[in-house]
């Protein structure tokens, strides 16, 4: 279970719907632009088509799902201008939430954090690489104690992460990715506010480009 989402068990049926049609969003299986018919979903996950209808308003304000009175939901990616305002304010809220965890960060605290980026360096598909990069950002920001902070950077994460690695593949990121996430470990470690937290807008600005520049290639074709 990532450390930033509630426990399956408290979830409803129609965030539990969601879910699993996230999941299928952000590994591929269902592609941008891919209709998600209420009576299909309905059938494969044996529910009625009031949960269904909620999962999908769900993912629609998630940024996930375009609803078209007329047309039915589909499968969508924000704007380009959109994403980086999104991956800004990821930027200034998860910049606070590491801010305030180094003051409280533990060396336990920032081993965690390694052992995922040691983990990540041996991934070779996309929803594996993104729960433990989940995780690694989890391990460095809940010193914070801040809860609902997190729990705002998990939403905003839901609606536009997923579109980095629908963009690349691990062996085309890594690199980047696991030197970024190393610089922030290394501030972290040496309780370097200043430099952790550049390291981090810098890692999220380079992720917000990848994803606005995916959202141009697609709306362009």
């Amino acid at each position: 279970m990532s450390s930033y989402s509630i426990d399956q068990g408290y979830l409803t049926v129609a965030e539990r719907i969601a879910a699993a049609l996230r999941r299928d969003i952000e590994t591929g299986v269902l592609h941008i632009g891919a209709p998600l018919r209420q009576e299909e979903i309905g059938a494969k996950y044996q529910v009625s088509r009031m949960p269904v209808r909620e999962a999908l308003r769900l993912l629609e304000a998630e940024g996930l799902v375009r609803i078209y009175p007329s047309r039915g939901a589909f499968v969508t990616i924000p704007k380009p201008a959109a994403i980086r305002e999104l991956y800004e304010i990821r930027a200034l809220l998860e910049g606070e939430a590491l801010r305030r965890a180094l003051f409280a960060m533990t060396p336990y605290d920032v081993q965690q954090a390694e052992l995922y980026l040691e983990q990540l360096d041996q991934v070779d598909d996309s929803a594996t690489w993104s729960a433990l990069d989940e995780e690694l950002h989890a391990a460095l920001y809940r010193p914070s104690q801040r809860p609902q902070l997190l729990e705002l950077i998990a939403m905003l994460r839901r609606r536009v992460n997923h579109f980095f690695y629908l963009a690349h593949t691990p062996d085309q990121y890594r690199a980047t990715c696991q030197a970024e996430h190393r610089a922030i470990i290394v501030a972290c470690r040496s309780r370097d506010v200043t430099q952790a937290t550049q390291a981090l807008e810098t890692h999220l600005h380079n992720a917000g480009e990848v994803v606005a520049r995916y959202s141009e290639q697609l709306r362009n074709r």
